[in-house]
């Protein structure tokens, strides 16, 4: 690791010089905040237990975000972490991440930003943002990315920084402030030349304003016909949508009516189907009841003879008894003869 360490301080000398030509942007902001992601150093304790190196930013729009997460897919790997991206819109939904950026300093209070979070071994990158605020914060001067980095700061949440790299941070106020006193100078410059052109500009704006007007003129008369011819075109429109819609509405009323016709017809002729077989039953039951009221009689007749077959069975049953009991008490008799005869 001591071998690798001085090895990356030399080649981010080398990319640092490359973005000094190349001027600063979206892009070139991306790449030197992954460059100095490599040159910290976090506590093992906690790194070794991450799944990924989370770099998070925290800004009102989303156009860096975007840039940081493409030029994180062409590195994918910081410390052998895989490289994740994420976008916080305001200090509350910020969570713990390995670094954060943060470029606007009116929108977002720094000490807000460090009291989020402070204990979570966060690497603070700024831009623009007041010397010793952070603990990397870089300048433009002349479109050539300058930094510098609060080593004491880093160090208290428990990060440490290689010493090749801290040599490229401005060292003092005086040098950091006077990166901003030639940047304001610079500024003061172009705000001339924007005040000149302004009033070139101000003049073509109001040869254009008058040529406008009398366009604008002719097209509001312009438009005037034709909102007239379109409003005639709406109401025959309209009425023609209305005729078609009652010829449409008076067509269905026509088969609704057709269909209620036949299906009043239908019933007629389901109602005299139903008439005639209610009287065919009617006539029907009657013949039944016809039917069973000679069977009833015939039916009663059967039952008086039954009876009376009953009473004469019944009264020779009484015969047949009187007549066994005469033979019993005659053969008795007999008997009682024979063997007073046969004593005698």
């Amino acid at each position: 690791m001591k071998r690798i360490i001085p090895i990356l301080a030399v080649l981010f000398f080398c990319s640092f010089a490359f973005y000094q030509k190349q001027g600063i942007d979206d892009s070139t902001r991306a790449l030197f905040i992954l460059d100095i992601s490599k040159y910290v150093k976090w506590p093992d304790s906690s790194f070794v237990k991450l799944d990924n190196f989370t770099i998070g930013v925290l800004s009102k729009e989303t156009d860096f975000y975007w840039e940081l997460a493409n030029a994180a897919k062409s590195r994918q790997f910081i410390q052998t972490k895989p490289i994740r991206v994420v976008y916080f819109r305001d200090i509350e939904d910020i969570s713990p991440t390995q670094v954060i950026f943060v470029k606007d300093k009116e929108s977002y209070p720094v000490k807000d930003i460090i009291k989020k979070i402070t204990g979570h071994q966060t690497l603070f990158v700024t831009e623009n943002f007041e010397f010793r605020n952070s603990m990397i914060n870089f300048i433009a001067k002349d479109s050539k990315p300058q930094f510098e980095a609060n080593e004491k700061f880093m160090n208290e949440e428990g990060m440490t920084v290689n010493q090749l790299f801290l040599a490229l941070a401005i060292k003092t106020r005086e040098e950091w402030e006077h990166l901003f006193q030639v940047t304001d100078v610079a500024l003061q410059k172009e705000k001339d030349t924007v005040k000149i052109q302004t009033v070139v500009i101000t003049d073509q704006k109001k040869q254009i304003s008058e040529q406008s007007k009398e366009i604008n003129r002719q097209k509001a008369e312009l438009a005037k016909l034709s909102e007239a011819i379109t409003l005639k075109q709406r109401e025959l429109k309209v009425t023609a949508d209305k005729l078609g819609k009652q010829e449409q509405y008076l067509n269905e009323q026509k088969k609704v009516i057709n269909k209620q016709k036949i299906e009043v017809a239908n019933q007629k002729g389901v109602l005299v189907k139903q008439q005639n077989m209610i009287q065919d039953q009617k006539n029907d039951i009657a013949q039944h009841e016809k039917k069973i009221s000679e069977q009833k009689i015939v039916l009663s007749n059967q039952l008086q003879q039954i009876e009376k077959q009953q009473l004469v069975l019944y009264f020779i049953g009484i015969l047949l008894l009187i007549a066994v009991a005469l033979g019993y008490f005659i053969y008795r008799s007999y008997k009682i003869k024979k063997e007073a005869n046969i004593l005698l």
